[in-house]
């Protein structure tokens, strides 16, 4: 017997926005993007740190043997460029190469999951927010909505129980002053933090 999703309770006033989409394997790379800069940041910045103070010293290190008068073996050669190389791997980690990492696992994570895979209709009202989509019904008053995030490509809803709701920017392209305004609206009227976010894809 085939599973119905279960009747959706939604509010008798009129819906402000509606919509039915779908969450490309690009708009999820960015969405990982966003919740990970935060901690990109901060680590990125210890990284460069170390990454620079590691290569300062092995270039003062190699001139120091180059100049020197008394002939230097060639293990401190191979030690002092191993630690270069470490310092320049550190400022570069998390520019190029955690941006590469973080794209491929997302991509990996999309293809298996059924909810990105699938059309998602987004209901948003003065009291809160309907979601209808892959094994999911569910109606959630603006109170269970923790942050809104905005990033060019795309708005986060991020739920207190930790879930997110996904809403790429080409959705709302055709309405964006409005929902602009409605999130503005909805920040001063239920208190739902509404931040901007520069960027959200997965270039450093």
């Amino acid at each position: 017997m085939e599973e119905q999703t279960p009747q959706l309770c939604v509010p008798d006033t009129p819906v402000k926005f509606e919509w039915t989409y779908r969450v490309s394997l690009q708009d999820y790379q960015s969405f990982n993007f966003i919740l990970a800069e935060p901690e990109i940041k901060k680590r990125r910045r210890r990284s460069n740190t170390l990454g620079i103070l590691e290569v300062a010293l092995g270039l003062v290190m190699l001139v120091s043997m180059l100049t020197a008068k008394a002939e230097s073996q060639a293990l401190y050669y191979v030690l002092d460029a191993a630690l270069i190389l470490m310092g320049a791997y550190g400022l570069c980690f998390y520019r190029f190469i955690f941006p590469s990492q973080l794209k491929k696992s997302a991509a990996k994570q999309y293809e298996k999951n059924l909810y990105l895979n699938h059309d998602i209709h987004l209901r948003l009202y003065e009291e809160g927010v309907a979601e209808q989509s892959y094994e999911t019904s569910q109606f959630l008053p603006w109170e269970e909505i923790a942050e809104v995030l905005q990033a060019p490509e795309l708005t986060v809803f991020i739920l207190k129980s930790k879930k997110c709701i996904l809403l790429p920017a080409q959705v709302t392209a055709p309405q964006q002053q409005e929902f602009s305004a409605f999130l503005t609206e909805l920040h001063d009227r239920c208190g739902v933090p509404v931040s901007s976010v520069k960027k959200g894809a997965g270039n450093p």
